[in-house]
């Protein structure tokens, strides 16, 4: 150490000096690296912490989307369940429902699904004959998986007609669907039913006539990260109710 002050030239003052500011300089750079790495551990600890926010944020929206898609569910299952709602949807926007029933122009396909829009049973109305327009001022309830959509908030609120596609704020879709049954009577419907070529017994195609009744799907459909999710799912817990409906309900 001697031989290093004397080589650069240092009194025993400056030697003194030398040596504070190297302590000092050596002091320096280790709290730098500890502010340093304090830094880097914060920014990590934040990152963690704003991924556990929107886990929860997210977390928060599904549950909110669940839970209004259980109660579009109820809501539709009860309109559906007393089929004033359904037989308030007889219009011409639902012409395949009317096609199905009478068999005109043609007669359905039985393992086909339509889409149908279904109206509020509000005001009650009288069909007879050809189904008319619907009035503009009718309520829609659920529309089709393709065609004539309806979509909910999360909060099970209707969005506006206008609304074409689903999104954050209008996550919801209600869908309703019918396969018509072509077997049984029309106060009875089954299946019709056919051997094919391996001479297995399965449900046919092509409708003979008119049908006997349908079996309609009710769903809703939630957005979720960016699209449209919908399972079909007819399990307790799923997304998707099926109820069995004579012709004569929609005919009478």
């Amino acid at each position: 150490m001697v031989k290093l002050t004397k080589s650069i030239g240092l009194n025993k003052t400056d030697e003194s000096i030398f040596f504070f500011r190297l302590i000092q300089k050596r002091n320096g750079i280790g709290l730098l690296s500890f502010v340093l790495i304090l830094s880097v551990v914060f920014f990590i600890g934040q990152q963690f912490v704003l991924m556990d926010q929107q886990n929860s944020f997210s977390i928060l929206l599904q549950s909110q989307s669940l839970e209004a898609q259980k109660v579009i569910l109820d809501n539709l299952e009860t309109l559906l369940a007393d089929e004033l709602a359904l037989r308030n949807s007889r219009f011409t926007t639902n012409h395949n429902l009317y096609r199905c029933l009478f068999a005109n122009p043609t007669p359905c396909d039985q393992s086909q699904s339509y889409d149908l829009l279904l109206y509020t049973p509000n005001p009650p109305l009288l069909f007879s004959g050809i189904w008319p327009n619907p009035p503009a001022d009718m309520g829609k309830l659920a529309g089709g998986l393709s065609t004539n959509k309806v979509f909910y908030t999360k909060t099970s609120s209707r969005c506006p007609d206008t609304t074409t596609a689903a999104d954050t704020t209008c996550s919801l879709q209600a869908i309703v669907q019918f396969k018509p049954l072509c077997g049984g009577t029309p106060s009875a419907p089954v299946p019709l039913m056919q051997f094919n070529n391996n001479q297995e017994y399965v449900p046919a195609t092509d409708c003979p006539g008119r049908a006997t009744g349908f079996d309609i799907s009710i769903g809703v459909a939630i957005f979720r990260n960016g699209s449209l999710v919908y399972k079909h799912d007819t399990s307790k817990y799923g997304d998707t109710r099926i109820y069995r409906i004579k012709a004569n309900s929609l005919i009478n």
